[in-house]
């Protein structure tokens, strides 16, 4: 080897740039061949063959991958022309091979590749807004504001064997029907350089309004008489204070109607990455914060009017107006978590969906409002007297608790880069679904009874209800959602 390198000095130039074609040149006695053309190798030991001459490895051309590999998102496009018509692309634009909406190459972290964040614009960071229209119904369980009974034609016997007695026999439960009201979701985000994560603050605001009443004809001159007259159609109120019974018979109505109102606003933050896991599916996880303000108004109004005839010369009238009002307030914050997947259907449509739970601790304010009046007029009297007897209460139920929230949503999405990958413009069209577990809180009072006077059986001296219920109810609201998103 020492030889080899002592001929090789004592080589004129001359007689290589004679004997090769190749262009060489000195540089401290040592000689630089660089070379034109590639050249056979050979297998020749000879230090004077002019193709034993040690020369610069070529350098490598960059290997082209298989157009398949960059082509996430079955959206593959021709290479942009950065040209005269591409006046507004970016200078910091980033090559692809196959000039898809896809990912950068992938990298390798330990020797195991990791999923592919999802870019498909120029610059990875960046802004995004989004506006949401809303059209949406609202309900709440447990809500039935009367039930509709009719006196049966028989019954048991219950003292005379031979001689049964109607009975109450239950026949429709009323609720109020959905009624569907508008709202809205604002939201901006930025996309940050790191591997594809991206941040999210939105709120949302929804207002829903509903009434509902439930009429009965044929309602006989006392309630008494349903024991006697089979057949009469009553309205019993579920929410009415059950120590108002009149002198022990069954408080029934001819009337009873029912209103209900949602205020809702809701405030998210959340952060996430979007990332490829086939040609043609995309999942983004995400964790964030979320704080609900939530306040739910919920009211009756039993009505009943009858004629009791006391005796032939004397006419007393009865109209009696039975309000219960409830309202409840709420609002906290808790940590929320979901996933969003996506399928690619083609270059510009996407099937997605959405599952996200969240928990909620905050405070709860239950109120309860009672407003009954009842009329009387005597028309026997020389003059007519007029005799309102009014009663009103308040009752408070305040706590704290934590509520499980269920989101739902499933829906299609367009989507479309411009400017030569420098915007993008996206349009949903989903249906989502939204539950707030045991979010309602109401109080009721059952098992009511008479304390009567000892010596005279038929005069009651006090109504009392020797129980309670507080009855929860689930808020569920959703519909259609018409989304727009701009990135930038």
């Amino acid at each position: 080897m020492k030889t080899s390198l002592f001929v090789l000095s004592l080589v004129p130039a001359n007689f290589l740039l004679a004997t090769t074609s190749t262009e060489s040149f000195l540089y401290e006695n040592y000689l630089i061949v660089e070379e034109q053309e590639e050249r056979p190798q050979y297998d020749s030991e000879d230090p004077l063959d002019p193709d034993y001459v040690k020369r610069l490895p070529p350098t490598p051309e960059p290997v082209k991958e298989d157009d398949s590999s960059c082509c996430y998102g079955c959206r593959c496009m021709p290479e942009p022309k950065r040209d005269a018509s591409c006046n507004c692309c970016s200078p910091t634009y980033h090559d692809c091979q196959c000039g898809c909406n896809a990912p950068k190459q992938n990298k390798c972290i330990s020797s195991e590749c990791y999923t592919p964040a999802y870019h498909d614009l120029q610059c990875d960071c960046g802004f995004y807004i989004l506006g949401d229209f809303l059209y949406w119904y609202a309900r709440e369980t447990n809500l039935s504001y009367a039930l509709e009974i009719v006196t049966t034609p028989e019954s048991f016997p219950q003292a005379d064997l031979l001689n049964p007695v109607p009975a109450f026999a239950p026949k429709k439960t009323h609720h109020i029907d959905t009624k569907w009201d508008p709202g809205f979701r604002v939201g901006v985000g930025t996309n940050f350089s790191c591997d594809g994560w991206d941040s999210l603050l939105q709120w949302t605001y929804y207002k829903n309004e509903k009434k509902g009443a439930k009429m009965v004809t044929g309602f006989g001159p006392e309630p008494s008489a349903a024991e006697t007259d089979p057949g009469i159609t009553f309205l019993l109120n579920q929410w009415f204070n059950a120590s108002f019974m009149r002198f022990n018979e069954p408080m029934v109505f001819n009337k009873v109607s029912a209103k209900w109102q949602l205020h809702f606003n809701q405030l998210d933050w959340e952060i996430g990455r979007k990332y490829w896991l086939s040609p043609c599916f995309s999942m983004r996880p995400y964790l964030g914060l979320r704080g609900a303000w939530i306040k739910t108004e919920f009211g009756t109004s039993s009505f009943f009017a009858m004629a009791n005839t006391i005796s032939p010369s004397q006419f007393v009238s009865k109209d009696g107006l039975y309000k219960d009002d409830f309202t409840n307030r709420s609002w906290g914050g808790g940590i929320l978590g979901g996933i969003q997947p996506n399928w690619h259907i083609c270059q510009n449509f996407i099937l997605f969906g959405n599952v996200e739970m969240a928990l909620i601790w905050g405070k709860f304010e239950a109120e309860k409002k009672e407003n009954y009046r009842l009329d009387q007029v005597n028309t026997a009297a020389p003059e007519p007297t007029f005799v309102a007897v009014l009663y009103k209460n308040k009752a408070d139920n305040d706590f704290f608790q934590m509520i499980p929230i269920l989101d739902l949503a499933i829906g299609f999405r367009w989507e479309e880069t411009w400017c030569c990958d420098r915007y993008r413009t996206a349009l949903d069209l989903g249906w989502e679904h939204h539950i707030f577990f045991d979010q309602n809180h109401r109080l009721k009072t059952i098992a009511p009874f008479a304390v009567r006077d000892r010596e005279d059986n038929d005069r009651i001296l006090a109504q009392y209800f020797s129980s309670y219920d507080e009855a929860t109810g689930n808020l569920m609201f959703g519909g259609f959602v018409l989304r727009a998103r701009f990135d930038f």
